[in-house]
């Protein structure tokens, strides 16, 4: 019982460790950057004057957003099919006939996917052939 008592504890102490050393990491990485953007920041102002030092510094930290977002917007853009467009408006009538139905589906497909993602393939595929089957009757 003492041996098993001392394992778990060790254990404990481990992941204490670990997640510490996670949190100390994400601390100096944000500190890092703090400090890397404050430090441009007065080089700029000793250059350009204060208020085009910030317009500069929050213009580069904004950099990354903007660069994502526009990825987004293409991906989007080029994603945007005729064919994915008209399957959804067929999901969109299958939500509005059958709400309940197709919040059951959802449920079962939340709470398969994890688990086995070819059962709620198969629930979510089966649900959409008996709706459908319904709505042509």
């Amino acid at each position: 019982m003492l041996a098993n008592h001392s394992t778990a504890s060790r254990l404990l102490v481990q992941v204490a460790l670990i997640v510490l050393s996670l949190v100390l990491a994400a601390t100096l990485t944000a500190l890092g950057l703090t400090w890397l953007i404050q430090g441009i920041a007065s080089l700029l102002s000793a250059l350009l004057g204060e208020r085009w030092s910030a317009v500069v510094v929050g213009a580069l930290c904004l950099t990354p957003f903007m660069a994502l977002l526009i990825l987004l917007f293409r991906a989007r853009k080029n994603s945007g099919d005729t064919n994915s467009e008209e399957q959804f408006g067929t999901v969109r009538q299958l939500v509005r006939e059958n709400p309940w139905e197709m919040v059951s589906a959802a449920l079962i497909f939340g709470l398969t996917y994890k688990n086995d993602p070819e059962v709620s393939k198969m629930a979510l595929t089966e649900t959409l052939a008996t709706l459908r089957q319904n709505k042509t009757k």
